[in-house]
Parts: C-alpha cells; structure tokens; sequence
C-alpha cells in the first residue's frame, strides 16, 4: 500500500473508485435515487475540480488506486479545515486503508494549521469518523439538507508557517532551552527577519493556546538544506510536537526540491542527539566542521 498525492491522470480511476464505493457501500444506507444522482455527478472532471482546491491523495494497491481522501480550507479560513472525498473500495475496506488515510490528512499543511477540522460524514462512515475522535459538531446530531452529519475536532497543538512577528516569543523559548548556541547578530529580530525572507515558507512554529511551544528554523542555499535552533518547551515535550514541526519543515524543503539535509548538535546535548538519530539524521567521522567569523560575534549558550 503506498499513499501519495493525487495526479491528473488519477482522475478516471479516482471517479470509478468513487461511484464503486457508494454502489456498494453507501446504497445500505439511502435510497437508490439518491445514491444513483451521487453517482453521476462523481465524474474526472468532478474530481480534477476538487483536487484543484485541496490537497488531495490516492492510496495505490493491488495494480491500482483503492482509496483517497482531501483536505482543504474551511470557508477560506486559516485556522479551519474540512475533510473531502474519503473513500475506501469495498475490497479493501477494514484493513485499517481508510485509517491510514485519516492520518495522512491530519498530518498534512492543512491540518496543522487548524484549531478546527470538520467533516461531513455520511451515515455509512459516521462510526469510522467517530472512532478517530471526531464528534458531532455543536452536539447537533440531527442528518442535514445534504443527507449528512457534521461533524468536527479540535486540535489543541497547530503548526504555521513562523513570521517575524512571532519573534518575541520565539527568542523567550530559545533562551528556556538548554544546551542551544545562539550569538547576538544572526539571532537578533533583525538577523531572523533576515532569515525568514529568505527562507519565508520553511520555517513554522508550534502553538497551544496562543503561546509558541515549538519552533524550527529551515531554509537551503538551493542545494542542500539546513535546520537550525529547532525548540520545544520543556512543559510540552513527549507530545510529538518536535516530530511534526520537523516533518513540515523537511516536507517544505522537499517541495522546493531540496534533497538532503543537514544540521549541527553540540556534543553535550545528549537528549538532542537522541532525538536526531532517531529521526534518521546521522553522525559522520568523514569531515571536520570549520567556521570562519567574517563580524565579531558575542556568543549566547543556553
């Protein structure tokens, strides 16, 4: 099983996975009429619509596409996102598909940057959507116009996209942290404005209740990518917030075609080398790091 996002020439197979699972599946629970004018308004070009807005995947399987979800703006709004389009092909159903595509789109831009995520479920994938922690939104259980329950969960960590003027915030983490090294001109509000201009997508910050517990900085020189001052509060640790604000950065970078990356530890940051290595990024013993000061630096460790 391999999950990907979606490409034009998915759109025909997309359509047919589509009109295939609400035959079989959805027909339980409506009327024929119903399902059959869902049916007919399926087609490529109604999927090519959808996927032009939202951040769409495929799930590739047995020689073909067996299941694909979206996710995209709520309303236009930045911090709410809804669910689309989640459908699994009748074979393949209950072997844990239709979850696996549920965490790739919780794991996507879109979601990270949510307070809030709503779905519209249908009344066929209503338990599904309720065991992954969804409840009925505003405790309205009642089917609405469009033969759907609504249905939402909040998020209680968001990642965005770091700006400058998180940047108070931000230094008053750093500084909480041990074992970082900081200096005063690169790590000054003028040095980071600097940085975030030429890096302004690959950066992000975690938040929880308006204040920044997590943040990394990332950003390339058009061949390699580097990772600098990544933090997360000491009170929020173990809540898979490093985990997250890496992989947005690492996917950010990799969407600007940037192929491999790297970073520096000091030696006596046991627990961040901990952590890096089990992320995948390894020591080498094949170069020796140098530096050169162009500016005269004063140097701040934490």
């Amino acid at each position: 099983m391999k999950i990907r996002r979606f490409e034009e020439s998915d759109a025909a197979s997309v359509s047919e996975l589509i009109r295939t699972t609400i035959h079989i599946s959805n027909k339980r629970n409506y009327p024929a009429e119903l399902m059959d004018a869902l049916i007919k308004s399926q087609s490529p070009e109604h999927v090519l619509q959808r996927a032009s807005w939202t951040h769409f995947y495929v799930v590739e399987g047995d020689g073909g596409i067996i299941g694909c979800g979206a996710i995209g703006p709520y309303w236009d709004k930045q911090d709410e996102s809804s669910l689309f389009t989640i459908f699994v092909h009748p074979d393949h159903q209950g072997k844990g598909i239709g979850k696996a595509i549920m965490e790739t789109l919780e794991k996507d831009a879109f979601a990270l940057r949510a307070k809030r995520i709503e779905i519209p479920a249908s009344i066929t994938g209503l338990p599904f959507y309720q065991k992954m922690g969804y409840s009925f939104k505003n405790g309205n259980t009642e089917i609405d116009e469009e033969h759907l329950y609504r249905l939402e969960k909040f998020r209680k960590t968001i990642v965005r996209v770091m700006t400058i003027d998180d940047y108070d915030k931000v230094y008053a983490l750093w500084m909480s942290c041990k074992n970082m090294g900081f200096n005063n001109l690169d790590d000054s509000r003028e040095g980071i404005e600097k940085y975030l201009k030429r890096n302004p997508s690959t950066c992000f910050i975690a938040e929880q209740d308006d204040s920044i517990v997590g943040v990394i900085l990332a950003g390339h020189d058009g061949r390699r990518g580097f990772i600098h001052h990544m933090a997360v509060s000491e009170s929020c640790r173990r809540q898979g917030i490093a985990t997250t604000i890496l992989e947005s950065a690492l996917d950010a970078l990799h969407e600007e075609g940037i192929h491999k990356v790297a970073l520096l530890v000091f030696n006596r940051n046991e627990a961040g080398n901990a952590f890096w290595e089990r992320q995948g990024f390894t020591a080498r013993d094949d170069v020796t790091y140098r530096n050169r000061s162009l500016t005269e630096l004063i140097r701040i460790d934490t």
